[in-house]
């Protein structure tokens, strides 16, 4: 804490160097040269001799005639020589110095005051500090001197009495906007009645069904189970082969038991398989091929007859997928093979399958011969519509997609008019049967649409591709595509030019 005692007084300090000064001020004054009244009245004498002499040689200029012709003047005798050399002029004789009483006067002046302030500075008394409050907030124990070990201790000091301070009384004022205090009462305890155990029952844990076991595998990434509950397709999405090697442990735990678990993982089996084979090199995947061809045919011959259709139309997309790693015109030989074999069904499952691969070998041909393949999808979907019902909603969904593939072929003012149409079937499609595959089809067709619109429909295309497009988010089976789908809209949404104010309302 800071003393607050005054500053000592300085003052003296500032009157030495004045002392001093005055001193070496008298000093100097004192040895300067007195008057010398003497020289003064012979420098003057001189000076009158000086006018004289000039006054005479002016009056004896006319007298030069006379003055050669008269004898010489006497010569001057030695007195008067001597007189002359001892008139020296004051200005070639030395400077001479003379101590005169005033002088001894003013130096001892300035000695005594030097001595006199010395002299009161040594005597001058020492001023007391003023009290202060330091000392109060000081521990004891901290400013106590250190002790050796075996040294006995000082006696405290004696200080004067603290002075007692009231401590602060603290008040605590509620606020209205605090909470209200909780009362709680402690339930009553009967020490006569033992207490009752309220633990519930809880059954054994059983393994979950095998559905919920294969989605709790997959994850975010797949692979999905789409379609048909009983009869469900295998749907990859970005799954990778470590997923597909955890489905196939599960399904291999439940080949042997009963119920829906047993057939689920029964169904299931080839197509994981088919999955698998299509990582390895294609002789390898053309002999694990037939395994599991062999392994759907022992399926199809435990089921009913009316749902053997499912087991053919699985086996129909399996060589599909096959082909599709095949290339160049051992592709084109292997799917116009299969859809031959296709031409006469009559099942919806069997005629939904048929326009996967008429569809497919569409996308691999150019012009007139891709036509062709869709005009026979054509002509398989209005069988399919023919059958009613649900066959009628797959048949408009097909169509559309359909549409899709023919509007790629087309130029860009017969693009539109397909494009149109397209979205229209796929609307009338998702109010009859809203499911994700069918949304995310809706929002290509609006997004392709958008492309090719001005600015204020193209904005209404982009907001109906949208909402679809978050419609199928909802599905996790379909979620990475629909995903996809919305970033494009997305973009082509801000790329539209904006509404000026030339532009009409």
């Amino acid at each position: 804490m800071k003393d607050p005692s005054p500053r000592p007084d300085r003052r003296h300090i500032r009157r030495i160097p004045v002392a001093i000064a005055g001193f070496l001020a008298m000093t100097v004054a004192a040895c300067t040269d007195a008057v010398d009244h003497e020289a003064e009245h012979a420098r003057r004498a001189r000076q009158m001799r000086d006018v004289n002499r000039m006054l005479d040689a002016m009056e004896g200029f006319g007298q030069v005639a006379s003055a050669t012709s008269a004898p010489p003047a006497p010569a001057p005798s030695a007195a008067v020589t001597t007189a002359a050399s001892r008139e020296t002029p004051d200005h070639e004789r030395a400077p001479r110095w003379r101590w005169s009483p005033w002088a001894l006067l003013a130096g001892g002046g300035g000695i005594g005051a030097l001595a006199f302030v010395l002299v009161r500075r040594r005597r001058r008394p020492v001023a007391s500090p003023a009290p202060s409050i330091a000392a109060f907030f000081v521990d004891p124990a901290d400013d106590a001197p250190e002790q050796a070990p075996g040294e006995p201790s000082a006696p405290p000091p004696t200080d004067t009495a603290p002075i007692s301070t009231p401590s602060p009384t603290w008040i605590y004022q509620p606020s209205r906007y605090e909470a209200p205090g909780l009362h709680m009462v402690a339930p009553a305890v009967d020490l006569l009645v033992p207490p009752h155990d309220d633990r519930r029952s809880v059954p054994e844990t059983t393994y979950p069904t095998l559905h919920t076991a294969l989605a709790n595998a997959a994850g975010d990434a797949g692979p999905f189970l789409v379609g048909d509950p009983t009869y469900p397709r295998l749907r990859l999405a970005d799954a990778s082969s470590e997923a597909l090697r955890a489905w196939r442990d599960l399904i291999a735990d439940h080949l042997d038991d009963s119920g829906d678990d047993e057939h689920l993982a029964r169904w299931l089996a080839p197509a994981i398989d088919a999955a698998l084979a299509l990582e390895l090199p294609p002789r390898d995947a053309a002999r694990q091929m037939t395994d599991i061809v062999a392994d759907v045919a022992r399926v199809k011959a435990s089921m009913a007859e009316t749902d053997r259709p499912h087991a053919e139309a699985l086996l129909v997309r399996l060589h599909l997928a096959n082909i599709e790693r095949l290339s160049g015109a051992t592709r084109l030989f292997a799917i116009r093979e299969l859809a031959a074999g296709l031409a006469g069904a009559v099942d919806p499952l069997l005629i939904d399958a048929r326009i996967d691969v008429l569809l497919a070998w569409a996308s691999w041909s150019l012009g007139a011969a891709a036509s062709a393949r869709l005009d026979e999808a054509d002509t398989a979907c209005d069988a399919l519509a023919s059958e009613g019902g649900e066959g009628g909603d797959r048949a408009r969904r097909r169509r559309g997609e359909i549409l899709l593939h023919r509007a790629a072929l087309c130029r860009t003012d017969a693009r539109l008019a397909r494009l149109d149409e397209a979205q229209r079937l796929l609307d009338e499609a998702y109010r009859c049967q809203p499911d994700a595959e069918t949304a995310l089809l809706l929002a290509t067709a609006a997004e392709r649409r958008a492309a090719l619109l001005p600015a204020p429909a193209a904005e209404n295309a982009c907001t109906h591709a949208l909402v679809h497009a978050f419609l199928a988010e909802a599905s996790p089976a379909w979620r990475s595509a629909a995903l996809a789908r919305r970033r494009a809209v997305q973009r082509l949404y801000e790329s539209l030019p904006s509404p000026t104010e030339t532009d009409p309302p």
